[in-house]
């Protein structure tokens, strides 16, 4: 028994239908991330990375 490949969906519609259908931060929020994009403890390291990689460079 031999099973058919699924077709990959397009990021673009899925980023859509997230946006769309407010699977991302609940009806109140149009373009919100979730917790995770405003809490401090998560995006200072990231930010403090980024900000180090990218003042490597010339």
């Amino acid at each position: 028994m031999s099973k058919k490949a699924k077709t990959p969906w397009p990021t673009k519609d899925v980023m859509t239908q997230i946006y769309e259908k407010h699977f991302w931060g609940g009806k109140g929020h149009d373009f919100y991330s979730g917790w995770g994009s405003h809490d401090t403890k998560i995006t200072k390291p990231y930010l403090d990375n980024v900000t180090s990689f990218l003042k490597s460079f010339p």
